[in-house]
């Protein structure tokens, strides 16, 4: 998958694709759905969810809506 676009608002440190909202971390993730980010890196690496981006470094970057999305069709092939 390519993106187009990326920027990064160096005032706030905050990332952006084009066509997404706020790229979070991996860390950013797991508060949100109150998990612990090992919870979210094992997600990753079973394929539950998938990052928007890496970064450079090889870190995750999620769009907190899609992944709130895969986790509702995840959970729902399940049940």
């Amino acid at each position: 998958m390519h993106f187009v676009n990326f920027r990064t608002d160096k005032s706030i440190g905050n990332s952006y694709v084009r066509g997404m909202g706020k790229l979070v971390s991996t860390k950013e993730v797991a508060d949100e759905i109150g998990v612990a980010r090992q919870t979210v890196s094992r997600w990753v690496r079973e394929g539950v969810i998938t990052p928007a981006r890496r970064t450079a470094g090889g870190q995750s970057r999620f769009d907190l809506d899609e992944v709130k999305r895969q986790l509702k069709e995840h959970l729902g092939e399940e049940h």
